[in-house]
């Protein structure tokens, strides 16, 4: 069985319900051991512990590029370490267009890095480079049917159910150790 660290809240959205499905996994967060991802040296304690486990799942937003930033160190920590793996990273359908506000923002920056850091995963290349082993999958879900959501828009919005989320983060964990899938995006359709 494969070992799963996740940042992200289980008792509360998505995280929850990726609880449910991998009860075996550890989360990390403010309401879960104290890890508020935006004090530094948290952020390394992280990325340190992430060496002893298979999959890394990001799943909480972490305002002023806390996502992206932990997941860089997460990322540096396991290349430096030659270590293998995948890393599963939540972001956003909102990472696309021109917004006024910073959440679109920080998911583009968080879906570049995936593309740019989880291509090396793979290698290749004009001159066929290995790769490295770490495979990144960025999903990228429209709104998610959360409490948070269900309150603010009611039923007039389609919403993306979380457990088909997790259904897909079990396939990625199934797939070959030879296969690295880059992105998954998705939107509800309105009616």
């Amino acid at each position: 069985m494969k070992k799963i660290i996740v940042s992200g809240n289980k008792n509360y959205g998505l995280g929850k319900v990726l609880y449910e499905t991998f009860p075996q996994a550890e989360f990390f967060s403010r309401s879960n051991g104290g890890y508020d991802f935006l004090d530094s040296k948290r952020v390394e304690d992280f990325a340190r512990k992430s060496l002893e486990y298979d999959v890394y799942i990001s799943c909480s937003y972490i305002p002023k590029f806390g996502q992206t930033n932990l997941l860089r160190r997460v990322y540096e920590i396991w290349h430096g370490e030659s270590k293998k793996g995948r890393m599963i990273v939540f972001g956003s359908t909102a990472d696309w267009g021109v917004k006024v506000w910073p959440y679109p923002t920080e998911k583009r920056a968080l879906k570049d890095f995936c593309r740019r850091y989880g291509s090396a995963g793979s290698g290749g290349g004009p001159n066929l480079y290995p790769g490295n082993g770490i495979l990144i999958t960025y999903i990228a879900p429209g709104m998610i049917d959360l409490p948070r959501q269900r309150e603010k828009y009611g039923e007039k919005l389609a919403k993306v159910d979380p457990y088909y989320l997790a259904g897909i983060v079990k396939w990625i964990m199934e797939q070959p150790e030879n296969l690295n899938i880059y992105d998954i995006s998705m939107d509800p359709v309105q009616k």
